[in-house]
């Protein structure tokens, strides 16, 4: 946050910004490293990363590991498996430099179809683990629009309208 804040102002001192990327980032491993075996330690060091993306380039592989790893060591938790489908979605959405900037100059961007089938592999993974989620199976729907499977998409909404009648976001 305090990164971000930093970024934010209209001289930000990078050397600031660097510093405190560095101690979250830190504080992260080093918490990996005095329990390894602890799934949370892992899942915090992907939020750590998560939180600085907007900052660092390259981050979304670093998320992915941490989030591999936490599952390496608690694999039926639906929620790290719900935490890297956000993490392949969101790495699966890249600039696509082959075409022009739109008329108010913001980069066109792709869908790489191997993250983007992750992404899909992982949400499915968290709605068998636990199918009582509507969240779940709204973020399974955007990805499947994402890949242009519409009709997919919008039976997963309509499952999800079927099974949480009075959620708001499947309404």
């Amino acid at each position: 946050a305090q990164a971000q804040e930093e970024a934010n102002k209209s001289k930000p001192d990078t050397q600031k910004i660097q510093g405190f990327m560095s101690e979250l980032i830190a504080a992260g491993q080093k918490a990996t490293s005095v329990s390894p075996n602890n799934p949370a330690n892992w899942s915090a060091l992907a939020k750590f990363y998560a939180d600085i993306k907007p900052l660092a380039a390259g981050a979304d592989q670093y998320i992915i590991s941490s989030l591999k790893t936490a599952l390496d060591h608690d694999p039926n938790n639906p929620a790290y498996h719900y935490q890297l489908g956000q993490a392949y979605f969101s790495a699966a959405q890249v600039l696509d430099t082959s075409k022009q900037p739109d008329a108010d100059g913001n980069q066109q961007t792709k869908i790489d179809p191997a993250m983007i089938k992750s992404a899909e592999a992982e949400f499915n993974k968290a709605i068998e683990l636990k199918p009582d989620l509507a969240e779940f199976y709204i973020q399974l729907a955007r990805v499947l629009e994402a890949d242009n499977k519409v009709a997919e998409a919008k039976t997963k909404m309509d499952t999800a309208a079927t099974l949480f009648p009075t959620n708001p976001d499947v309404l």
